[in-house]
């Protein structure tokens, strides 16, 4: 690839060490560039082993900018694992595919708060 600003390493969400893949931008977009480490939304397999065999990892989420008349979540990069016994008690659904979860900012505060009292 000729222009390595189109490319960057992807990093896991938790351990922000281990690679889980490659980020490839189309030369067309009108983006900034790349930079050459990212966080991703992925999880490495170290970490899937140590944390998500045992619960379910939430991703706090916040209202992004206004784009073409609607306002996407955005990951704010605050997280926390929690047993999949309490995700069960706190959420009224099935366990998320692949055991990654997304939660707006305000309930994921509410949760860690709640966990360091107890």
């Amino acid at each position: 690839m000729e222009n390595k600003e189109l490319v960057s390493l992807q990093l896991c969400f938790i351990c922000r060490t281990e690679s889980t893949g490659i980020l490839l931008q189309n030369k067309n977009m009108n983006k900034p560039r790349l930079e050459s480490k990212t966080i991703g939304l992925e999880v490495c397999d170290k970490c899937k082993k140590k944390y998500l065999s045992k619960g379910v990892l939430l991703i706090g989420m916040i209202e992004g900018l206004e784009n073409y008349g609607k306002k996407p979540k955005t990951p704010t990069g605050n997280f926390i694992v929690i047993k999949d016994s309490a995700f069960k008690k706190i959420f009224d659904f099935e366990i998320p595919k692949g055991k990654i979860g997304f939660c707006d900012e305000k309930i994921l505060n509410k949760i860690q708060e709640d966990s360091q009292r107890k």
